[in-house]
């Protein structure tokens, strides 16, 4: 009876830890990326024309995203609002909303709205796989872009639009599971 209950304990244990791993995802070369994360937040270190700034971005469902800026000082508290192709701005008490395309200052929050989309759906999207790296390439009302996503975890790393010369860092990167 020991012995049975020792057997049931040890495959109890192995039946645990495989489980455990189907959370990750291999940073395997078959051709099969890891699952585009719906639902995410991360911090952002966003260059664009040498104007460097810090954001923390939520997005809540695909085509939704809230975006923050923690730095530089005057331009903390910035707050962007995209839904579709509406972007809502709040910054110190000021509240406006405007049509993307008619407001040049949403521009990198637009294009990181944009390619995420593409990204979940993969129309007209070149995916590689290179060095535990999966990069998707593709183009967007910015320009071509490139999106870097980690084989191992999943996590996007990194967005380059040179035609606006853009580049988005995540950092911090966790995926929502309740929304």
């Amino acid at each position: 009876m020991k012995q049975i209950k020792k057997v049931a304990i040890a495959l109890f244990c192995v039946f645990l830890l495989l489980f455990c791993a189907c959370n990750r995802y291999s940073g395997r070369e078959d051709g099969t990326p890891p699952p585009a994360p719906v639902t995410f937040e991360t911090d952002l270190i966003v260059v664009l024309n040498e104007i460097r700034l810090m954001a923390h971005f939520q997005q809540r469902s695909p085509g939704f995203g809230l975006l923050t800026v923690t730095a530089p000082e005057n331009l903390q508290g910035l707050e962007m609002r995209f839904e579709g192709t509406e972007c809502q701005i709040s910054y110190r008490g000021l509240n406006f909303g405007a049509d993307v395309s008619k407001l040049p200052e949403s521009a990198f929050g637009n294009a990181l709205i944009q390619i995420l989309a593409a990204r979940l759906s993969e129309a007209e999207v070149t995916r590689t796989y290179r060095e535990g790296k999966w990069r998707f390439e593709g183009n967007s009302a910015a320009g071509g872009f490139l999106l870097v996503q980690d084989a191992e975890t999943g996590d996007y790393e990194y967005i380059s639009i040179p035609s606006i010369d853009l580049t988005i860092q995540f950092v911090n990167f966790q995926r929502n599971t309740a929304v």
